[in-house]
C-alpha cells in the first residue's frame, strides 16, 4: 500500500522552506515520500536557482495528483505572491502567503 502524499507549507517566502523543498525534491531517493509544495510555483523556481539547485516544478489543482506528477517534477499547489521575495526580508504584502 502506497502512503498518501504530504503537503507542505512553503513557510515564510523570505525564509529557507522554499530552497528545503527544492533540495529535498532535487535529492529525493526511493524512501522519500511523495510531497506537494503549498506556494508560488516561481518563488520555489527562484530559490532552486539562486541555491543552484536543478529541479523542474508542475502546478498541480490538488494534493491527489502529487503522487503522478512526483517523479518528474515538485508538485506545487501554486498560490501566488503579491510580489517577489527577498531572501531574509520579510515582506507584509507576502504575510498571507
Amino acid at each position: 500500500m502506497t502512503a498518501p502524499p504530504l503537503a507542505v507549507s512553503m513557510g515564510d517566502p523570505a525564509g529557507v522552506g522554499l530552497e528545503i523543498a527544492a533540495r529535498t525534491w532535487a535529492q529525493r531517493t526511493d524512501g522519500t515520500p511523495a510531497f506537494a509544495l503549498i506556494g508560488d510555483a516561481h518563488a520555489v523556481e527562484r530559490a532552486a536557482r539562486r541555491a543552484g539547485i536543478i529541479i523542474a516544478t508542475r502546478i498541480i489543482g490538488v494534493v491527489a495528483e502529487t503522487s503522478s506528477a512526483f517523479a518528474s517534477a515538485l508538485p506545487v499547489l501554486h498560490h501566488p505572491l503579491q510580489e517577489a521575495e527577498t531572501p531574509g526580508a520579510p515582506s507584509s504584502a507576502n504575510a498571507p502567503a
